[in-house]
This record gives C-alpha cells, sequence and structure tokens, in this order.
C-alpha cells in the first residue's frame, strides 16, 4: 500500500568530524550547530570528545554574540540563507560558518545573507572532501568609532 504522507528532502549529510579536522578547528574551540538535525550533530561531537558544542536556534541577545569558533549548518538548502541570517551573529570575528549544499549554487543565498549582516567572507572553502560543503571564514565589518564628547 503506498503511503499517502509527503515525502520531506533529506539534508545533505556531512561527516562534522572529518571536515572539522580538514578545517583546522580543534576540540577545545566552540562549535554551534543549527538547522534540521543539530541535536543529532551536536550530540555525535560530544560523543567525539568535542566539549564544546551547543544547538544554536538563532542569536537572540547580545549576550550570546561572537561565541562560536564554527558554525555548522544543516537543512535542506533552500532554508540555508534564512537560517544563516539568524545566526551569523554567533560567529566570533574570524570565525568559520559551515554547510552542507545540495549543489554549489545553494552557496549564493548564504553568501547573500552573510553581506546583508555586515560579514565580509575572508576565505571560501567548497566541496571539503567530496561532501558538498562550503565554509566561509568571516570577518565582521569595522564597527564605528564612539562618538567624541564635546563640551
Amino acid at each position: 500500500m503506498d503511503d499517502p504522507s509527503p515525502k520531506v528532502a533529506e539534508p545533505p549529510l556531512f561527516d562534522s568530524e572529518h571536515i572539522l579536522q580538514l578545517l583546522g578547528v580543534s576540540r577545545g574551540q566552540a562549535v554551534g550547530v543549527a538547522g534540521a538535525g543539530s541535536l543529532e550533530i551536536m550530540v555525535s561531537l560530544c560523543r567525539e570528545g568535542w566539549e564544546r558544542v551547543e544547538c544554536a536556534l538563532q542569536a537572540t541577545c547580545a549576550g550570546a554574540d561572537e561565541t562560536s569558533d564554527l558554525l555548522i549548518l544543516t537543512g535542506p538548502p533552500e532554508s540555508l540563507g534564512a537560517l544563516t541570517a539568524r545566526t551569523v551573529k554567533l560567529l566570533k570575528d574570524g570565525g568559520t560558518l559551515v554547510a552542507a549544499l545540495g549543489r554549489p549554487e545553494d552557496d549564493m543565498s548564504i553568501r547573500a545573507a552573510l553581506l546583508a549582516k555586515g560579514m565580509t567572507i575572508l576565505q571560501t572553502t567548497l566541496d571539503i572532501g567530496g561532501a558538498r560543503v562550503v565554509a566561509h571564514r568571516v570577518a565582521r565589518a569595522a564597527r564605528a568609532a564612539p562618538l567624541a564628547r564635546t563640551a
């Protein structure tokens, strides 16, 4: 008998441990994971000995800003731009955002979200280890100097 339920597209999977090693991320660095399947990736990394891993739904307060050295985004490629916009403030200046892509063109929404949030892309690596993954190392736009007081 046919299953009448709609088929949900599975997000592309990647071996996060292998990718983190290729990126040079050490186990002592802070890693945020956001999107569909983020809990499974977080638990997997914790089981593999990563000590500073958390699920990140979105940046909600200034206290959470700039806490992650690495931000891993998961989920359907069409949702990655919006997910980037919600979570990129969690990345430290010079941090790396990693996302699994359905195809290389899916990176355009991620790039657009980074630029819209005032981030500069310092370096991009595509298809790390043949896994259809993009990694962007980013920097924050220069912050405005404090206003000088006048008498």
